[in-house]
This record gives C-alpha cells, sequence and structure tokens, in this order.
C-alpha cells in the first residue's frame, strides 16, 4: 500500500476562494499519510489531519483520505467536497465535466461533431422522441400554448420536457414560434452566446432540444448556422449557454484579452486563460500559464495508483498528493548490505 506524502500550499489572502500561483504570500504544511483521515481547515489559516474521522463544528474539510482494497482513496462514496483537479498538462473533458476559470464556472452540457445543437442529454432526447411518436395523432391531447386539439405530421403535438398533465403537450409550430419570440443571442466568430431562459421551459426548466426526430421526419425548433465540431458550455451563475464553434480549427483558446478566439469578461480570467484542442474526435484542455489555474471538478471518489503524483485544489489551498511505494524487502535488504 505505501504511503502519502500530502503538501498543501495555502495562498494567506482569502480573495474569492482562488489561489494565486503568481504570488510568494503562500504557506506550505506537509504531512505524510499512512491511515485514514480527514484534511481540516479551522478558521483562516490553520490546516491539520484528523485520524478521528469526526466533523466538528466550526471546521471545513478539505478532504478526506481512506483505504479501500489496500488502495489509497480521495473523497467519499456518496459525497465529494468542494475539490478541483488543477489542469497541469491536457486533460480530456467529457460531458457533465465542470470547469472553472478563476470565479467562473462552466458546465459542459454536451461536445459534438454534428450540424445540431444539442442542450439536452442524448438519453432524454430518446425518451422525447418516444414521447412525440406517441402524440402526433392523439387529438384527446392539449396544447397549452393555443389550447387546440387538432394535429398532424407537420405539426404534431410534442411532449418535449418534464412537464405532466394539462401542460405536458405543445403544438410544433406554437412552440417555435414562441421560442424564436424569446430568444437572444450574442454571435462572435467562434463563440455564441444564448440567455439559458430562451430555451429553457418556463415551468419545470428543461431545456428544449433543438432538432426533434418523429420517426418520418425532422422537424428544427431552433439552431444555429455552419456548425462544425463544436462545445456547449453553461454559465450557470449567469445562466448562459456558450457555444464554442470550431469551424475548421483544431485549438481554440479563451480568455478576457482581445488576442483570444472566445472572449470572456472577467476580472479572474487571464488573458489567454486556457486552450481548448481537438485531437482524435476528442476534446481536451490545457492551460495556458493562467494566474488562477484551470480547475475540473472531483466528481467522485478517486483512487491514487502507485507513484502516481495528484494535483488538487480547495479553495485557496493547492494540494500535490504524490504516492510512495513500499519497498520491496529485497530493496531493503540490499541496502542493509551495503
Amino acid at each position: 500500500m505505501g504511503e502519502l506524502i500530502v503538501t498543501i500550499t495555502t495562498w494567506d489572502k482569502p480573495n474569492y476562494e482562488l489561489f494565486d500561483g503568481e504570488s510568494q504570500n503562500y504557506r506550505i504544511q506537509e504531512y505524510l499519510i499512512n491511515e485514514p483521515g480527514i484534511f481540516c481547515r479551522n478558521g483562516e489559516n490553520e490546516t491539520f489531519f484528523d485520524q478521528n474521522l469526526s466533523r466538528k463544528d466550526g471546521v471545513r474539510t478539505l478532504f478526506n483520505v481512506r483505504i479501500d482494497d489496500g488502495q489509497f482513496v480521495i473523497g467519499d462514496k456518496d459525497k465529494i467536497e468542494d475539490l478541483w483537479i488543477q489542469s497541469k498538462n491536457e486533460q480530456q473533458i467529457r460531458q457533465n465535466d465542470v470547469i472553472k476559470l478563476g470565479k467562473k464556472v462552466l458546465k459542459v452540457l454536451s461536445i459534438s461533431n454534428e450540424n445540431n445543437l444539442h442542450l439536452t442529454h442524448y438519453q432524454n432526447v430518446a425518451s422525447q422522441i418516444e414521447n412525440v411518436e406517441a402524440s402526433l395523432f392523439e387529438s384527446s391531447n392539449m396544447c397549452r400554448i393555443c389550447l387546440g386539439h387538432t394535429c398532424n405530421t407537420s405539426n404534431p403535438l410534442l411532449s418535449l420536457c418534464r412537464c405532466c398533465g394539462s401542460t405536458k403537450y405543445v403544438h410544433y409550430d406554437c412552440l417555435k414560434t414562441w421560442l424564436f419570440g424569446k430568444m437572444q443571442a450574442k454571435q462572435t466568430q467562434y463563440c455564441t452566446e444564448i440567455n439559458a431562459k430562451s430555451v429553457r421551459c418556463e415551468i419545470c426548466q428543461s431545456f428544449y432540444p433543438s432538432i426533434v426526430y418523429t420517426g418520418t421526419s425532422v422537424l428544427a425548433l431552433y439552431n444555429l448556422e455552419n456548425l462544425k465540431y463544436h462545445v456547449v458550455l453553461e454559465d450557470i451563475e449567469n445562466q448562459t449557454i456558450l457555444v464554442l464553434n470550431f469551424k475548421d480549427l483544431t485549438t481554440l483558446t479563451v480568455g478576457r484579452g482581445h488576442e483570444s478566439n472566445v472572449k470572456i469578461s472577467e476580472i479572474t480570467i487571464s488573458r489567454t486563460h486556457l486552450a481548448f484542442v481537438v485531437r482524435n474526435e476528442k476534446l481536451y484542455i490545457e492551460d495556458k500559464n493562467s494566474k488562477f489555474g484551470t480547475l475540473i471538478k472531483l466528481q467522485k471518489a478517486r483512487r491514487i495508483e502507485k507513484n502516481e503524483t495528484l494535483f488538487l485544489q480547495s479553495g485557496r489551498s493547492r494540494i500535490m498528493i504524490k504516492h510512495k511505494a513500499k519497498p520491496k524487502r529485497c530493496a531493503l535488504l540490499c541496502n542493509f548490505l551495503e
């Protein structure tokens, strides 16, 4: 099993729970761990390792260390604290990942090379298709906008969200007209910013799909032109959707400076903060030596492999976890003979 060498570097300035990689005002603490416990912070500065696994009032938990099948594991099985992986080198990004750039937190809604915009999960779209087919000619269903019952193949009654009862169905033409009237989009060369409220159901807050397959035809509700390989990000705090369209590029830079392909106006984002890179139809991010770093949220427990070095961040503390394997007996014997 070996042991863990944990080095915690804490920035002395409590600034939006960020860590300034360019500052020299920080404190370093190092621990040698060979048993389960919880890393905590008492007050503003003091970090300590609690072997009693006790969670006390007024003490913030940074992360816990447990042992499972002879391996060290970071994080609980059911709950992960506010813990982020530092993007030191290229890191692959997948759907549902959460990325942090300074104070800006973005969730990856979809990654696609199709000419269609997907804001929903593909599993949800499949279930919505079934609802569409079931509602084509059921005249007992009622459109919640026009209150009409008539429908046909070009204007079916659709069920595209989690609403039920009298608000479950809506005409295709009615919904398309409603979306067109409220949709707000701001477009630049490589990025389209959409108001998230304008493409959500106003009742259940589900995202509407951009296109609907009815089994016999394809109906477009809304879409963006000239989409190629693209990634859809949700800015949860500002309730906006960012559609990054690579067009003929394989790399898109993101930052607050004019030199970046995609500009985000946020003071804690560097001028060129990170790059999205497409390689073999997969998406990667690469930090560009930004001031506050590029982080990927740890959403499930993480096993520490043999001799692995893992870089994490919790608030204004950067954490380096290094596994040190236990020397084999023959190696110990050779060292003794020498």
